[in-house]
């Protein structure tokens, strides 16, 4: 339908619409190329290719983006202190207010209990506003890793959804030992990524698929 009407900005906003990823994105990439000069100044052009450029950053066997956020104590930890360290490591970007956050957390709460002894760690990063709200969450939900931080500042050019791409949640990012992107946004192939993780001899440089 976007092809069918180029030069055409309710095209551009009906892109922001899509979840536009690999091949997928690279079409509409080439596609965008295709159009007139005029369009490169526009606000939404500009917004559709930052969205491309940083999008671009976070396909598979892509590196993490680093970023920090705040522990209970108002530490700032970076993501780079557990990613990239030989062990893997999930992303996971929430808040207490969001039911599909709270709603998977039991699923990452089995994944956590069945790999941990082999080393997977999980850098849990919530988007409330509130403190309290957040901490109560992480009480209630009974979340057994000790990584738990938070950011508030949600709509900041160093909010982890913005580095991430996201205007929802949750996000959840696997990344390998050597600290690459192996999936995003797919909980229920998780376990089955772990087990392939874990097969592979420690220190493995591996494509992921």
């Amino acid at each position: 339908l976007l092809k069918q009407y180029p030069n055409n900005l309710y095209s551009l906003n009906l892109s922001q619409m899509l979840e536009l990823t690999g091949d997928r994105l690279n079409d509409f990439e080439a596609w965008l190329n295709t159009w007139k000069s005029e369009f490169a100044e526009n606000g939404l052009m500009k917004q559709v290719r930052q969205y491309i450029d940083t999008e671009s950053k976070l396909q598979r066997n892509k590196p993490f983006v680093d970023f920090a956020a705040k522990d209970k104590d108002g530490n700032e930890v970076k993501l780079s202190e557990l990613a990239g360290k030989g062990k893997p490591v999930i992303l996971e970007i929430w808040a207490s207010w969001c039911k599909a956050c709270r709603q998977g957390m039991p699923h990452l709460i089995e994944l956590y209990n069945k790999y941990k002894d082999k080393g997977l760690q999980i850098y849990c990063v919530s988007m409330d506003q509130a403190v309290d709200q957040w901490q109560d969450a992480v009480k209630n939900d009974a979340l057994p890793w000790d990584t738990n931080y938070i950011c508030t500042e949600f709509m900041a050019s160093t909010s982890p959804l913005r580095l991430y791409n996201s205007m929802s949640m949750p996000v959840t990012v696997l990344l390998d030992g050597q600290g690459k992107i192996v999936d995003r946004n797919n909980p229920e192939d998780l376990d089955k990524r772990l087990d392939m993780i874990f097969s592979m001899p420690e220190g493995a440089e591996v494509q992921w698929e």
